[in-house]
């Protein structure tokens, strides 16, 4: 399924006043989280979150998670699927308590090909674009008019697109997949390196992960690994006696063709004019 095949279906949307001391929890639909006032601590996948007032949270159907929050938070809840295969189920759904029950049959994540965010969980610290549409959802499921589920679907596919678009500048999860994959590919940079393969150890999906990527550094992951490559190739061939073409290929370029015009385009030199110029040289 691709985002644009997605049509959610609203459970549940409506303000209110959470508070707990400890209490994980297993969601069988998808929870997204607009908070008001107060404060909360959320911990999921390893992960820990401060939720704080116009800071927004979103997780997947299937996701386990602690919130914690002494004095307690005001929030506006929405509950809902990714899809109409469950409208039949339109009462809201608890969340089952995990401190003393196993859950044995979880639910299956509904898997989104152009957007894997929309199957992990997403903490924006500032989320104040997203207020009006989602206090809209809320004022539009309380009011039921004719077709307000129809709207409230709508509203929120709106929403997770707006999401699809923040989250790689405001996320944490995207700050932290970016630092992942610059110690990754600094330790890794003449292997063998995709953008698919980089993805699948991210879980995002490639063209996402270059955008984000992109976004946050300034270059792509292609551009990236290159400038490595090429700054590895610069030491050698100034410090070794190594043939080029050995060199190109300790430096991960696969072919000496290309080693070579990537080379002069960014010296400004051939490979031989480099070394002529700089070899034995501190």
């Amino acid at each position: 399924m691709q985002i644009s095949e997605i049509n959610p279906f609203v459970r549940f949307a409506q303000n209110i006043f959470y508070k707990s001391d400890n209490n994980p929890a297993y969601v069988q639909d998808c929870r997204l989280f607009y908070i008001l006032s107060g404060v909360a601590d959320i911990f999921i996948e390893n992960q820990h979150y401060k939720l704080m007032p116009n800071s927004v949270f979103y997780c997947t159907a299937g996701s386990e998670y602690n919130i914690v929050s002494k004095d307690g938070m005001s929030l506006i809840s929405l509950n809902f699927d990714l899809t109409q295969s469950n409208n039949n189920l339109k009462d809201f759904l608890s969340p089952v308590s995990v401190l003393n029950n196993p859950i044995t049959n979880k639910t299956t994540p509904v898997i989104i090909k152009d957007s894997n965010f929309l199957h992990r969980h997403i903490f924006l610290s500032d989320g104040k674009e997203l207020y009006q549409l989602i206090h809209n959802i809320q004022t539009e499921f309380s009011q039921q008019k004719i077709f307000f589920r129809e709207k409230c679907s709508s509203m929120l596919k709106t929403i997770l697109i707006d999401m699809h678009r923040i989250e790689p500048t405001k996320s944490k999860n995207a700050i932290e997949v970016v630092e992942f994959l610059l110690s990754y590919i600094s330790e890794n940079f003449t292997e063998n390196l995709s953008n698919k393969k980089l993805a699948a150890l991210t879980g995002y999906h490639e063209y996402h992960l270059n955008r984000i990527f992109k976004r946050l550094t300034g270059s792509s992951i292609h551009q990236y690994i290159i400038r490595l490559r090429i700054n590895e190739a610069k030491r050698l061939t100034a410090n070794t006696d190594l043939p080029l073409n050995l060199i190109a290929e300790k430096s991960g370029f696969t072919s000496d063709t290309y080693f070579s015009a990537y080379f002069k385009k960014e010296t400004k030199m051939t490979p031989s004019e480099y070394r002529n110029k700089f070899k034995n040289m501190i």
